[in-house]
């Protein structure tokens, strides 16, 4: 297991240019102008191709000591790792409609009842346009607390109306689950075929096969992750059975 030092040196040299420069705008800002403590160790463990503790404490002294190194240290990986998180994620569906429930949630908390009821709608129109299920589950919490909270005078018609309607129904979606959960058995099961598929192995994949097999899948051609889950899941067993012409009609 690698060493503080050691993991914040990798993330810092694993980032690239542009999360840099996203790191530096939006998290490495000072009111007064100067540069803090914590960015002249980032610009400096960026330079070194190894880890030299020693260097950084001679080059920032007496600033940077070490009394206060270890705290300067963790304060940097935390920001860094909240930077790479944020621009990985800044064109993510699934990171807006969670920071719309926040938002949902401290309007209410606020009072604002109409804001959130309206930000509410558009949230789980989002969320349903892209399969976000554990989102709409959060969702779903903040339309109860919005109606126990809530002046009795306010309509909800279109609200109920929103809430209604799902892609998948409640049986639907454990059906999806149980899929997920064979594919990610399906795929640790491909990879221990790659080194040796006997019979036993053979017995558990066209078990496997029986159970997608059984799954309805009528009902569910509007989700695309049940026929993901699906077809993947099928497609892979018959590829390990050795079907390879029906397991690439799947794809």
């Amino acid at each position: 297991m690698k060493t503080s030092s050691a993991f914040l040196w990798q993330l810092i040299r694993s980032m690239t240019a542009n999360e840099k420069l996203f790191f530096k705008r939006n998290f490495a800002l000072n009111g007064h102008g100067s540069k803090p403590l914590y960015l002249k160790l980032f610009d400096a463990i960026a330079a070194q191709k190894k880890y030299n503790e020693e260097a950084i404490l001679k080059k920032f002294s007496p600033q940077l000591t070490k009394k206060n190194i270890a705290f300067q240290k963790h304060y940097l990986q935390q920001q860094v790792s909240e930077a790479i998180a944020q621009y990985d994620n800044r064109n993510s569906a699934g990171h807006d409609i969670y920071n719309q429930v926040l938002l949902i949630r401290v309007y209410r908390k606020k009072g604002l009842l109409d804001e959130a009821h309206t930000l509410w709608k558009k949230a789980v129109v989002k969320a349903r346009a892209t399969e976000s299920y554990a989102k709409l589950n959060l969702l779903k919490t903040e339309f109860e607390k919005m109606i126990l909270f809530s002046s009795v005078h306010t309509s909800y018609d279109d609200l109920h109306s929103v809430f209604k309607g799902n892609i998948i129904t409640y049986t639907e979606y454990a059906e999806m689950i149980t899929l997920r959960d064979i594919y990610t058995e399906v795929l640790l099961l491909k990879r221990k075929a790659h080194f040796d598929l006997d019979d036993e192995l053979k017995q558990r994949i066209s078990l496997l096969l029986e159970r997608v097999n059984a799954t309805n899948t009528t009902p569910n051609r509007r989700s695309f992750w049940f026929r993901h889950y699906f077809g993947m899941s099928k497609a892979t067993l018959l590829y390990l059975l050795q079907d390879i012409s029906s397991a690439f009609s799947l794809l």
